[in-house]
């Protein structure tokens, strides 16, 4: 199944067929296979469908959002900003079963493997320590155990370790898939979702997110453009986003992350 989270599919548009980029633009069409040709296809909620919490109460500010994805949230306050971004690299990396490829930081810069996590090696957090069990068993890749390993990074990483994760690039060089990343207590994530080009080599971009406490993600609305979901940022720019601002500098990768 393409996305296991789905038990049934009720959307009707994905997000490149779905958000028609600004006119005199098109749509740059992402590496084939690539994180950012993934993100393209995710489904959408029909329009009007409300950002809704872990706790199924909408979000009281549904300004800033645009259209929702149709991807749970989950019952408890975990899958903030940071989560969300990394929940959705690890559904592309798990979809391709490139189990190798699913791993993150936690805040204390131990690293935890979904790998090793279906092998019984798991992490056992004391203090400010963090030791691994012994693998043991047959490795178990089912997707339960999937979100099961997700919920315990959720609970270990953030945006400070996202940031101390993930190279920062150029705006120049920015594609589907990269992040606006603010790394603190908070700080906060938005993902790159798809990029639109003109003729004279000018970039927009949609921006999604989740946020705190743990809601539905969502493509946001620039608010500076009167509302449209497209975002465009010259390298001297803050980017505005609804609720956060990013300083000059922000962009970060998963490509030759540490």
């Amino acid at each position: 199944m393409q996305f296991p989270w789905l038990e049934q599919a009720i959307f009707a548009e994905r997000i490149e067929d779905a958000m028609a980029p600004p006119a005199g633009y098109h749509w740059q069409a992402a590496k084939a296979g690539s994180f950012g040709a993934w993100l393209a296809k995710l489904p959408l909620y029909p329009e009007g469908h409300k950002v809704h919490l872990y706790n199924g109460a909408q979000k009281p500010y549904q300004a800033g959002a645009a259209r929702v994805i149709q991807i749970d949230v989950g019952q408890s306050d975990l899958q903030q900003c940071a989560d969300a971004i990394m929940r959705l690299y690890a559904e592309y990396a798990y979809a391709q079963k490139d189990y190798e490829g699913i791993f993150f930081n936690f805040t204390s810069g131990d690293r935890v493997g979904f790998s090793d996590w279906a092998k019984g090696k798991k992490p056992i957090v004391k203090g400010n320590r963090v030791y691994f069990s012994a693998a043991k068993g047959a490795a178990d890749y089912s997707y339960g155990n999937f979100r099961s390993y997700l919920k315990r990074i959720f609970m270990f990483a953030g945006t400070a370790s996202l940031a101390a994760e993930l190279p920062k690039k150029p705006l120049a060089q920015l594609e589907a898939g990269d992040l606006f990343l603010q790394g603190g207590f908070p700080g906060h994530a938005v993902l790159v979702m798809g990029v639109a080009k003109n003729k004279a080599g000018k970039k927009q971009f949609l921006l999604a997110q989740s946020y705190m406490p743990a809601q539905e993600i969502h493509l946001l609305r620039n608010l500076q453009a009167g509302g449209s979901p497209w975002f465009s940022l010259a390298e001297d720019e803050i980017l505005y986003t609804p609720e956060w601002n990013f300083p000059v500098g922000s962009l970060h990768s998963f490509l030759g992350r540490k």
